[in-house]
């Protein structure tokens, strides 16, 4: 049985091999044609149609990217372009802590929080409005009512006070406190000591006395410092060039 089943599927395989012939030479023949090439014409055409194809999204991308950045950097340059607005003057900025109300109720009323910042400002506000022993008692109440003792700034409120005054004794007395609470004293503090000689009367020497202090202790002259010198220097109607560090030399 098997033997005859074996015979007849001969026969089968032979003709469906025979059958399958035609296709299986015709995907040879395919397999070794050479691939055609486009022609020179045709490449041509491609390459002139290319730059009218929709750019790919990275290219989008890219383009998006640069047209932001350019957005950006235009409004920098008209806003670096803008003038700038005017600082208040001296005298806008005296007006303007004239203004204040420094009663202890209208000013707490319109300032609840009490921080060493409004402190440093109704002090100063004082200080311009000459009421130094009001000034000298808001300055004591900052540590109480802080929890820390008074900032540089508050400091530099009360030397402004002082000099406003002509009390070159109080200032030195403000500027040995702030120093004993581990503040390194500055350059405003010392120019204020030197404007409270000035009011006060006491002539140039007292002021290159204070000079001599600050260099002592490597406080950073600054140019308010050198105009109350010459001030102090122009009450004498000489300004000696041996005060100044030879980038602030002032011929008069």
């Amino acid at each position: 049985m098997l033997r005859r089943l074996a015979r007849l599927a001969v026969p089968r395989l032979a003709r469906a091999s025979s059958s399958l012939a035609p296709l299986d030479l015709a995907l040879d023949a395919a397999q070794r044609r050479p691939r055609r090439t486009a022609s020179p014409a045709l490449k041509a055409l491609s390459a002139a149609v290319a730059p009218l194809d929709r750019p790919a999204p990275a290219q989008l991308t890219d383009e998006r990217l640069l047209a932001e950045r350019e957005a950006e950097l235009d409004g920098l340059y008209a806003l670096l372009t803008q003038p700038l607005p005017a600082l208040p003057t001296r005298a806008e900025r005296e007006e303007a802590f004239l203004r204040i109300d420094t009663s202890p109720a209208a000013f707490w009323a319109r300032h609840p929080v009490r921080t060493a910042e409004r402190y440093a400002l109704l002090v100063r506000a004082l200080a311009v409005q000459g009421e130094l022993e009001a000034a000298r008692a808001a300055f004591d109440e900052i540590e109480g009512a802080t929890g820390a003792p008074p900032p540089l700034e508050c400091y530099a409120a009360l030397t402004h006070a002082c000099a406003r005054a002509g009390r070159p004794d109080l200032a030195e007395e403000a500027i040995v406190r702030a120093m004993g609470d581990g503040h390194r004293p500055t350059a405003p503090l010392f120019t204020d000591l030197i404007g409270a000689h000035l009011e006060a009367g006491d002539g140039p020497d007292a002021a290159k006395a204070v000079l001599e202090i600050m260099r002592h202790h490597n406080v950073t002259e600054d140019a308010p410092t050198h105009t109350a010198i010459i001030q102090a220097r122009a009450q004498l109607g000489a300004i000696p060039a041996q005060l100044f560090p030879a980038q602030f030399r002032v011929r008069l």
